[in-house]
């Protein structure tokens, strides 16, 4: 199991938390100054349009809070949260994120030197040895229905080096590797 990092969670509040503060408090400060009422000194035309030009800024400050809110809540949750790896396949509990499972029947793991040109998503990390790759990156995760490699979302929420992660899931990936080929094997088979 790898442990999600809380102090990462809480960074990354204070990251999110601090353009959520700028934007809301500018927003709100320039709202109150404005006077929508009809007079002499302020036209009404101008005042909406400061207004609407202003809308981006509060509409971007309440994305930034709810960002910041959802990493604080990851960073207070109270349960365990984790990677969870065995033959079974992987599981996220990622808190405020939600959990995920994958089946390791549907895991698509692939180390730089396996991966397609065109597909990889390294550059000089391909043309590692084989053996480096293993041992010190976490390699190409995907599964149906993710919205993005599984890898990038391990090393968002964990608080160890890619190295560190490598070596605690590589027995996992190399099982996963083999349930992958194995069930590939049989339909390559059929084919010919």
């Amino acid at each position: 199991m790898l442990a999600v990092s809380r102090v990462k969670a809480l960074t990354r509040t204070a990251v999110w938390g601090a353009p959520a503060a700028i934007c809301s408090v500018s927003g709100v400060a320039i709202y109150q100054g404005l006077s929508f009422a009809p007079s002499g000194m302020y036209n009404r035309l101008v005042e909406y349009s400061i207004a609407v030009c202003l809308l981006p800024i509060v509409c971007a400050g309440a994305v930034f809070a709810f960002l910041a809110v959802r990493w604080f809540l990851l960073a207070v949750w109270p349960r365990g949260v984790g990677i969870i790896a065995d033959e079974d396949g992987l599981v996220l509990r990622l808190g405020s994120f939600g959990t995920r499972r994958f089946d390791a029947a549907r895991l698509d793991v692939k180390y730089p030197f396996e991966q397609d040109g065109d597909l990889c998503d390294s550059t000089f990390e391909a043309f590692l040895p084989e053996e480096q790759q293993r041992s010190t990156l976490l390699p190409r995760i995907t599964c149906p229905g993710s919205s993005e490699p599984i890898n990038f979302t391990i090393l968002r929420f964990v608080g160890m080096m890619e190295n560190d992660a490598a070596a605690v899931l590589r027995p996992w990936v190399e099982a996963w590797q083999a349930c992958h080929a194995a069930q590939e094997e049989p339909a390559g088979e059929s084919e010919t």
